[in-house]
């Protein structure tokens, strides 16, 4: 497990708690993120890295690879808890219940619009997965 990084430092009682984190920062991870992080300066949004699910940090590139491999966004969303589904991969605590819509909220702001654009954010299904 990975210690809080300085720009993730927190205030209060729960604060600067061991995140954990599944991110394997391989060539193809980095390769997977430079091409985000430069697709969401040309559009003018923000890109969170790292996101936070439950006090784990998300893997963007899994996130994007799973959802695409069970037919994208608009597909996941249509398919009653297929998001709540998907949260249970990350194994969060029991009380977490509003996980499903959480994991909707961040691939929608991060990765949603990707295969949208014309021409088309470059395919990141090609950068595999592990």
């Amino acid at each position: 497990m990975a210690a809080p990084t300085p720009e993730r430092e927190r205030k209060g009682p729960w604060a600067n708690r061991v995140l954990s984190t599944e991110i394997e920062k391989t060539p193809e991870y980095n390769e997977f993120i430079d091409k985000l992080k430069e697709y969401h300066e040309k559009r003018g949004t923000t890109l969170t890295v790292e996101p936070e699910l439950g006090r784990k940090l998300l893997d963007l590139r899994k996130l994007y690879n799973k959802v695409t491999s069970l037919g994208g966004y608009d597909k996941v969303t249509e398919e009653k808890g297929a998001w709540r589904d998907l949260a249970l991969g990350y194994k969060l605590a029991a009380n977490n219940t509003n996980a499903g819509y959480l994991l909707k909220t961040i691939y929608y702001k991060n990765l949603a619009y990707v295969k949208s654009q014309s021409p088309p954010f470059p395919d990141l299904s090609s950068v595999p997965s592990a």
